[in-house]
């Protein structure tokens, strides 16, 4: 009760103490619960970029939230530096700081060996690594597998991204990845 504008307390069942306690367990107890699931379907999630500027942002953001040293298995690269053209100068220059920083590898399959990829592996020696696969086609996109997550994307003139974070399809791709790289050859820079 208040008395003149103090407040006064008197403790009519000391029991009282551990109902509060044991009901503010049960709610916490809920929060967990529900966190987890929560949780759960974060680690679990199928997320859809399209646009250029969702597309850009993307690799920006991915690559920030990619432990140092993390691989980039990549199958598959459109021709013509499509990618570096839709990445554009400013998010391609970001990209590429951020790579240098993180270390991030690359790992790529190529269907064709072109004047961007021997420029990468001069700029970027100690973290990029082409295999060529001989294929006669011009593929309108690619996956990656890099670290939790399968990136599919459209590199066209809408171009789009598709994010899996399902621990199993990373395995389903990545094993993909490695029976395609080892049949196909190394890719050196000419000196």
């Amino acid at each position: 009760i208040s008395k003149r504008g103090v407040w006064w307390f008197q403790i009519t069942e000391p029991d009282s103490i551990l109902t509060a306690l044991k009901q503010r367990q049960q709610i916490a107890d809920e929060v967990i619960k529900q966190i987890k699931q929560v949780r759960q379907q974060v680690e679990q999630q199928i997320t859809v970029y399209e646009g250029i500027d969702s597309y850009r942002a993307y690799w920006i953001s991915s690559l920030k939230r990619f432990p140092e040293g993390t691989v980039d298995y990549c199958l598959g690269v459109p021709r013509n530096a499509k990618w570096e053209s839709l990445m554009g100068e400013t998010a391609l220059k970001e990209y590429d700081d951020i790579r240098r920083e993180k270390r991030i590898i690359w790992k790529t399959v190529l269907f064709k060996v072109e004047d961007v990829h021997t420029e990468r592996l001069k700029k970027f020696p100690d973290t990029t690594q082409y295999r060529y696969w001989p294929k006669d086609f011009d593929p309108v996109g690619n996956f990656n597998v890099i670290h939790d997550t399968v990136i599919i994307q459209a590199v066209t003139d809408n171009p789009r991204i598709i994010e899996i974070r399902v621990k199993d399809m990373v395995t389903v791709f990545k094993n993909y990845f490695d029976a395609i790289w080892s049949e196909a050859k190394p890719v050196v820079a000419e000196q």
